[in-house]
């Protein structure tokens, strides 16, 4: 199954270096979403957050994302997960 997740924003930057550094935190944060939901979904179960955490925390702080970030990203995808497996 292809899930198809579209993001629009808006920003305001004077200085063109900060829009390439946005573009490609948000190009990095929606590939680690994805690598995340393909995870799961080789899973047999839906895992807790707990779950999510302990396998992915290290792996997406190594990344260079912030704590909070890691949160989103988990929660993220298990929430496209879960509702496709409820469908």
């Amino acid at each position: 199954m292809r899930v198809l997740a579209t993001a629009k924003i808006k920003a305001v930057a004077p200085d063109p270096a900060i829009t390439i550094k946005s573009l490609r935190f948000l190009k990095a944060f929606r590939d680690w979403t994805q690598y995340v939901i393909d995870e799961i979904w080789g899973l047999d179960h839906t895992p807790s957050m707990k779950e999510l955490h302990y396998k992915f925390y290290k792996i997406l702080r190594k990344q260079g994302f912030r704590a909070h970030h890691c949160h989103k990203i988990e929660l993220r995808a298990r929430e496209v997960v879960k509702s496709h497996q409820e469908e």
